[in-house]
């Protein structure tokens, strides 16, 4: 995502969550924001993985993959 920051590095996302969460206890919104961020870095890796490997794709086909990741839509028609 060009421009956005994650608020910490990938390992230290993970660090935050392990030692800040518990089964018992509430997540706090510091956890919150550090399990998101995490989420939306493996996502954006994964993307970047997939995309490198795939032969080019078309606009139709960009536009049906921005639609999923905006939350619409998850059809394959």
């Amino acid at each position: 995502m060009p421009g956005r920051r994650f608020s910490m590095p990938l390992t230290d996302n993970l660090a935050h969550i392990e030692a800040s969460t518990d089964a018992a206890e509430v997540e706090d919104a510091d956890a919150i924001v550090h399990r998101r961020d995490l989420a939306a870095q493996r996502l954006a890796d994964y993307i970047k993985a997939t995309v490198s490997a795939a032969p080019d794709l078309t606009a139709d086909q960009l536009g049906r993959l921005a639609l999923l990741l905006r939350g619409g839509g998850g059809d394959d028609g």
